[in-house]
């Protein structure tokens, strides 16, 4: 099945029913440490440190609820935005079930035992 003939059968893009957004990553102590003194060690050089130590998650919500469907590492600023953007053109060329099909963690994913997902929610629609 394409994805063309997923959007005949489900009649609608994944962004009618989703929404993905950049959030600030978890606070790692050591992680921001060792950053700041990157940062410090940059400054003292004159390099660009406009984006050091700060890491965004994507997460994606239900609209209609509020639902978190998905979260996961996105990396630096300018990595998070990429992430964020394709992200958005999956959702608005999708159907909810090809995104989540397609970005879920593997261990998060239906019929997989042991994974540490919360559950994506695909099939609440």
């Amino acid at each position: 099945m394409t994805t063309s003939d997923a959007h005949a059968e489900d009649g609608a893009v994944a962004a009618w029913v989703l929404e993905a957004r950049l959030e600030p990553g978890p606070g790692r102590p050591i992680r921001r440490a060792v950053r700041a003194a990157g940062a410090i060690l940059f400054a003292a050089v004159g390099a660009e440190v406009s984006d050091l130590g700060r890491e965004a998650q994507l997460v994606v919500r239900r609209i209609d609820t509020g639902r978190e469907v998905l979260r996961m590492d996105a990396g630096h600023l300018v990595e998070a935005d990429q992430v964020l953007q394709r992200a958005r053109l999956d959702l608005e060329t999708r159907s909810e079930r090809d995104f989540v099909a397609e970005w879920a963690p593997v261990d998060a994913r239906p019929g997989r035992e042991g994974g540490s997902g919360t559950g994506t929610g695909a099939g609440d629609a």
